[in-house]
């Protein structure tokens, strides 16, 4: 993390090395007209300079990369344009996120369109394309050879020139292939803590229910996943999980066995256009639609906004119900959410065969002015619940729990799935949930020391780098997306890419060492 202060020990950023461009307030101050006139002179070169290239650039064997080309590098190119390029370029029939973007079956190339000029573009970032020094060389050729015969052929007027021996023999010489592609996964190490909330699809392993086959798969667009198991590792490390859904207020479903989810997606494996779908044996799942009846109709036909893929978005109407967000004691999950005017508490447990464990959700609801009616399971389900849980009736094919107003504020507990448990798994005195929202033991109480590198004297402006403690208890990578200051200009917020917040303080003028603390994730 790079930051530029002026003597007052006022911040301006300066990331990855690109200036800010124009006048930007940042700090308490106005950036100088030289910082957006370096700025826009950055911008007309290319985004990593020579000098900052890995040394393996200067040996690259070109033209022996370029001659290997077949099949198997079309292929490999496919699946690297479709995690790398494919959001922002598009391809033939889709526009890319960024209407500037260069489709590449029509567009005019500023930089060149032969493969090496490409692999410039592509290695050192010029103007809005950024480097993907994440990819190995014969990976960024891969994925040229992928555009040149998909896109660019396609366009007679673009005239793609075939590899001659003239062309091959001009390219810069050398002697290695550079280092070899590897398959880094960081996303499945990372200890995210018990839970983690993102997009997912559920779905049996079998390929009946898989996600190339399910015509209209079970997605949780705002899902809650949560680790119900013990142990060390967080979400990632467990083997029974459940996820609740914000928008409907439904437990949608939940899981067991050797995984968590497929890690597809862009925020894992860089893949667009697509989102993580659950790995392991379907204990029990709810479809798509609202988990409570609306109070006053007490009717589950869903209002919400219906796209055009026929599938319903966005949360339920204010005056039915509202997730209203999490309490984390320990490693316990409490959501907190609203249906009518009833608040209402619910956590996730699993007792019984570790194997095939029951599933038990805990409810505590507080007074209601209406009857409340809770989607349990699907008819055929087994279900047990606590002695004066309400009554468990048929409707539409699903086992609805009807909660009487006059009966409120009501705790119990439902057990769903093998075999619910037996008579004496299911406890006599429901579980109270309020103190589980009064806070517990610190969750990270670690303060990692990392230096404070100072820039050297001699001008208006300075740059000191603060160094990440990539070497931490959770293997966060720290992939950092947004930073501010606290008030007194001591201490700095930052959040990551993988969903965590983190404190650093000791960044003000002449330290040497900051103080990282990790203060949330999920």
């Amino acid at each position: 993390m790079w930051v530029k202060r002026r003597r007052c020990g006022r911040f301006c950023r300066k990331l990855k090395g690109t200036l800010l461009r124009g006048a930007v307030w940042m700090g308490g101050f106005l950036c100088s007209d030289a910082l957006a006139e370096e700025a826009a002179a950055l911008e007309e070169d290319w985004l990593v300079p020579l000098s900052k290239l890995p040394e393996y650039e200067a040996n690259i064997d070109h033209a022996r990369i370029l001659d290997d080309w077949g099949e198997r590098s079309l292929a490999r190119g496919k699946q690297v344009y479709q995690r790398v390029c494919q959001s922002c370029h598009g391809d033939s029939e889709t526009l890319g996120s960024l209407p500037q973007t260069l489709r590449f079956s029509e567009g005019e190339f500023q930089r060149g369109s032969d493969p090496h000029s490409m692999y410039t573009v592509v290695t050192r970032g010029w103007r809005m394309m950024p480097p993907q020094s994440q990819l190995s060389p014969i990976e960024k050729y891969d994925v040229i050879h992928y555009i040149r015969e998909v896109f660019m052929k396609s366009n007679e007027s673009l005239g793609v020139a075939e590899l001659s021996e003239s062309y091959l023999s001009s390219l810069p010489q050398g002697t290695s292939l550079g280092p070899a592609s590897k398959k880094n996964e960081p996303w499945k190490d990372l200890d995210y803590g018990s839970f983690l909330i993102n997009t997912y699809e559920l779905g049996d392993a079998a390929g009946s229910n898989g996600r190339e086959t399910e015509a209209y798969p079970n997605i949780v667009y705002k899902g809650i996943a949560t680790r119900l198991d013990d142990g060390n590792g967080g979400v990632a490390a467990g083997r029974t999980f459940s996820v609740f859904d914000q928008d409907t207020l439904r437990l949608a479903g939940a899981w067991s066995g050797l995984g968590f989810i497929d890690w597809r997606g862009i925020q894992f494996d860089g893949q667009h256009h697509s989102h993580p779908r659950i790995v392991g044996e379907l204990l029990y799942d709810l479809p798509d639609g609202p988990g409570w009846a609306h109070p006053e109709t007490q009717s589950f036909e869903d209002g919400r906004l219906l796209g055009l893929d026929g599938r319903h978005y966005g949360p339920l109407p204010r005056d039915w119900g509202r997730y209203l967000g999490l309490y984390q004691h320990g490693e316990r999950v409490v959501l907190s959410y609203r249906v009518g005017d009833a608040k209402i508490l619910e956590s996730s447990r699993i007792v019984g065969n570790r194997s095939r464990p029951t599933l038990v959700r805990v409810l505590n609801v507080e007074r209601s002015t209406h009857d409340l009616f809770l989607r349990v399971a699907r008819v055929g389900t087994t279900v047990r619940a606590t002695s004066g849980a309400g009554r468990l009736r048929e409707r539409d094919g699903f086992l609805v729990l009807e909660v009487r107003a006059d009966e409120t504020p009501l705790d119990f507990e439902l057990y769903l799935g093998a075999g619910a448990a037996n008579e004496q798994a299911v406890r006599d005195v429901p579980e109270n949930l309020t103190p589980l929202t009064k806070g517990g033991p610190s969750r990270w109480p670690q303060r990692l020391a990392a230096p404070v590198e100072t820039g050297v004297e001699g001008g208006p402006f300075l740059v000191d780098e603060i160094v990440r403690p990539l070497a931490n208890p959770w293997g966060s990578e720290l992939r950092m997306t947004g930073l501010d200051f606290l008030d007194d200009g001591r201490a700095a917020v930052v959040c990551t890419w993988d969903g965590e917040v983190w404190k650093v303080e000791g960044i003000q003028e002449k330290s040497t060492d900051a103080k990282w603390r990790r203060i949330a994730s999920g």
